[in-house]
């Protein structure tokens, strides 16, 4: 990673600027040579479309190339995001006439919560299927003409419960095949997402269940490693009203999930200082492991998170430990 440590100021910068709904800062008082730097540091958070929208209007001759460099990249992805969506219907249909169970998470299931679709671009076709219909789905895959990903020599696609496959004729459409969302079987003795888990929230497409896959994604996949994953997580809660936030509680609580959607959310308001988001952390039960995971996720933490620096590595994973110390979950 080539992304280089933000000073404190540009720090506050990105974190403004990210923010897909916030106002904005006043770009007047930014300084044109913290531009190239606030998009190298987007596209490590991968936020580099909120990033580029924002900053557009501050093109110059000295901010023209590194703008550009990015709108150049976001075209791609724009295009590479229309290819996903055809085959992701395509598949779609294919598995609803097998009458496979399944659902498609993640990042096309997040744009809509987005301003503007192009906000989350997403580069693969992440789909949640019942592990009993897993045959079913490879079989629908393979008659699309899908192929496996080939293994790696240490291959954990068994344990994690993730199957990868791409189309023969356009390698660069990737599918991802989840039993859980949560990949790691350590912490599945914890806590679970399956398609029956998801249910539990309303299912895929419910405003409690794109909350519940964001905090998943986020606090149990990825370690908070990019803003991204945080920005999920705060438009997935502004997305909720009150009815909807206070099911949410009490079925994070039920499944397992209070310390997770905690930290998540906690974050996620503090970063961005939104108030909704912080009520629905409010109803959720405070704890210590919660606290300290508050302590532990600073916003140094976050921001540094791309570069693998040591300190921001060892305090996300103290975090997972946090996640590892507590009641195996009822089977």
């Amino acid at each position: 990673m080539s992304l280089t440590q933000l000073a404190p100021t540009h720090a506050c910068w990105l974190l403004a600027l990210s923010d897909p709904e916030g106002p904005g800062p006043d770009l007047s008082t930014l300084p044109p040579a913290a531009v190239p730097e606030l998009l190298a540091a987007a596209r490590a958070h991968l936020i580099l479309p909120v990033l580029w929208r924002r900053l557009r209007e501050m093109r110059t001759a000295e901010t023209a190339v590194a703008l550009d460099k990015a709108h150049g990249e976001l075209e791609l992805l724009t295009a590479h995001g229309l290819l996903l969506t055809h085959y992701a219907g395509r598949i779609a249909a294919a598995l609803a006439a097998a009458q496979a169970r399944f659902a498609i998470v993640k990042g096309r299931a997040f744009a809509p919560l987005y301003p503007h679709a192009s906000d989350r671009p997403f580069t693969d076709i992440d789909m949640l299927v019942q592990p009993e219909d897993r045959a079913m789905v490879e079989a629908a895959l393979e008659a699309l003409d899908f192929v496996p990903v080939p293994r790696k020599t240490i291959d954990h696609s068994a344990a994690y419960g993730e199957f990868k496959w791409t189309a023969r004729q356009a390698p660069n459409v990737l599918v991802e095949v989840h039993l859980n969302l949560v990949h790691y079987p350590l912490l599945r003795r914890t806590v679970s997402l399956s398609l029956d888990d998801l249910a539990a929230f309303g299912g895929a497409e419910a405003p409690a269940g794109r909350l519940m896959v964001a905090v998943a994604h986020a606090a149990a996949g990825h370690k908070f490693h990019a803003l991204r994953l945080i920005v999920d997580v705060l438009q997935a809660a502004r997305a909720m009203d009150v009815q909807t936030a206070q099911t949410f509680a009490e079925t994070a609580v039920q499944r397992g999930w209070a310390l997770e959607a905690g930290i998540a959310l906690d974050l996620a308001a503090r970063l961005y200082g939104d108030a909704r988001t912080a009520a629905i952390a409010a109803l959720l039960p405070s704890m210590p492991a919660r606290a300290l995971a508050a302590r532990l996720l600073s916003e140094t933490a976050i921001l540094d998170a791309p570069q693998h620096g040591i300190a921001s590595r060892l305090r996300r994973t103290l975090v997972r430990g946090l996640q590892h110390v507590r009641p195996t979950r009822r089977r």
